[in-house]
């Protein structure tokens, strides 16, 4: 039988959903990282924007790993896959976690990676690592598809893909969550499913820069590209929607695509679409900068609504607002963000006076930015988000892509 005891590796906006799905299934469950405050947040039960469901499942939090992993059956990891400058994959984080694990874990144990990846990861960097211990060990790979925000879809409502380096690993593995997932893919190689999520990945970056380019050919030649998409999408087969927006943002989009170009160049492939859809993602913040520059002078007051990368999250990784703030004189920037307190060194404000604000840019869409009132605002509003009703407004409205 398997045993009920896990240590999720890296609780943040992915480890610690998942750790609280066990916990509620009631396996003991710790959560170990390397962050200090995020350890005691996650031991006072500040667990931010998971699921509701979860919320009063408890798991273990600490920075120690002799106190979780040695009684441990199942490891998973969870920890980030940034980009080094040069867009090439940074692996440190993988290597670091499983070097750790690899120290301390007991004979017989299941890992399990789950950080996005190159295909290839688990058994070239993993594998090697822990073979290393001279104990016995089952290992699998099984992407992380968590949606955050995302209330259709919550974590045991989206198939997961599941992998193993062996038969015996693969069956562990699929015991394992089948406590939390309703519905499992088994692939046949763990390589496999570290491509199926890039293809993921991939497939959203793509569309999201093509339909990004199109809104900038659109807006010059005075076509709405909300209201062509929404004629496009009328047919029933063969097209799916995707819309513009001020840049990709969030942990996968904008890094995860590179992670096979760059696997692609060490095999002598060249990954085209990859590198384009990177560039067109910039070309669309630089279009932002410009609307705002066009929109404003240079001593005009800016309020920025919302700094996170989708709406009604917290998670603020790679977020366009970025490099949109950095590009314009800061002293004169403000953002409201009820979901983001503290960002690139500003924090958000109160709402009170729009009229306070020369030009207010939308970046991100909240639900609860629908309760502002703008109809006695009279500046420039520019929507990168197709947010607000034109005909409602009584200021100098700018839409991207209109």
């Amino acid at each position: 039988m398997n045993g009920k005891i896990i240590t999720v590796v890296g609780i943040g906006y992915i480890g610690l959903p998942l750790a609280l799905a066990f916990a509620s299934k009631k396996f003991k469950v710790y959560g170990y990282d390397i962050s200090e405050e995020r350890v005691k947040k996650v031991n006072e039960g500040n667990y931010g924007n998971v699921d509701t469901n979860l919320k009063n499942a408890k798991i273990i939090a600490t920075n120690d790993p002799s106190k979780c992993m040695p009684e441990s059956d199942y490891i998973i990891i969870c920890v980030p896959t940034p980009l080094k400058e040069n867009n090439e994959p940074d692996m440190s984080y993988i290597i670091n976690a499983t070097n750790t694990v690899s120290k301390h874990f007991k004979d017989g144990a299941t890992i399990i990676l789950e950080s996005t990846t190159y295909p290839g990861t688990t058994e070239e960097i993993l594998k090697p690592i822990l073979k290393k211990s001279s104990k016995n060990f089952y290992l699998g790979y099984s992407p992380e598809r968590i949606d955050p925000g995302n209330k259709e879809y919550p974590l045991e409502k989206i198939p997961k893909i599941i992998s193993g380096i062996d038969k015996e690993s693969l069956q562990k593995i699929e015991w394992l969550y089948s406590h939390i997932i309703n519905d499992l893919v088994k692939v046949s190689n763990t390589k496999t499913a570290e491509a199926a999520k890039i293809l993921e990945n991939i497939f959203r970056a793509v569309n999201i820069s093509l339909v990004n380019e199109l809104a900038l050919v659109f807006e010059k030649i005075k076509i709405n590209t909300y209201e062509v998409i929404d004629a496009a999408k009328t047919k029933p087969f063969g097209f799916k929607a995707f819309y513009p927006g001020p840049g990709t943002g969030g942990h996968c989009i904008p890094v995860n695509p590179f992670y096979l170009s760059w696997k692609a160049r060490q095999e002598g492939v060249e990954s085209e679409f990859i590198e384009l859809a990177g560039k067109i993602s910039y070309k669309m913040v630089k279009h932002v900068i410009d609307l705002i520059k066009k929109n404003t002078k240079r001593d005009s007051k800016i309020l920025i609504l919302g700094v996170a990368y989708k709406k009604d999250i917290s998670g603020a990784g790679n977020s366009s607002a970025k490099l949109i703030i950095e590009n314009l004189d800061r002293t004169n920037i403000e953002y409201y963000d009820p979901f983001v307190p503290k960002f690139e060194g500003l924090e958000s404000i109160e709402l009170k006076n729009l009229n306070d604000y020369d030009c207010i840019v939308l970046l991100t869409d909240h639900s609860n930015f629908k309760k502002i009132d703008f109809s006695e605002f009279n500046g420039v509003l520019i929507d990168t988000r197709n947010f607000f009703n034109e005909s409602k407004l009584n200021c100098k409205y700018v839409g991207l892509g209109k």
